[in-house]
């Protein structure tokens, strides 16, 4: 099982393309996966999921943001790193598109 420090050392990467093409890649620490994320190999599953969006910007221009997370578990908690997963990409895509929109 992991320690608490590993479940709090979890990353995440949010990416996102502007109308340039230029690629922002931003990395997030995890915080409170509801999951024991296991040091073994051997008794390892993956939950994860991925959100994205393109909004178009006008005058043929588009921003395209993606965020995806996959979680290690324990076979018997894959519903609930996924569940947690699904949420995290969902709110940092609709975190991105209010920055995007607001012109951050």
């Amino acid at each position: 099982m992991a320690s608490q420090q590993d479940r709090d050392n979890a990353n995440a990467i949010v990416t996102v393309v502007d109308k340039s093409g230029q690629v922002h890649i931003k990395h997030e620490l995890l915080k409170n996966i509801p999951v024991d994320i296991p040091l073994d190999e051997r008794a390892l599953a993956r939950a994860g999921t991925s959100r994205g969006c393109t909004l178009n910007m006008g005058n043929y221009e588009s921003v395209k943001i993606d965020a995806w997370l996959t979680i290690p578990c324990h076979l018997g908690q894959v519903d609930a790193a996924y569940e947690y997963a699904a949420d995290w990409a969902e709110s940092r895509v609709r975190e991105e598109v209010g920055k995007v929109r607001s012109g951050k």
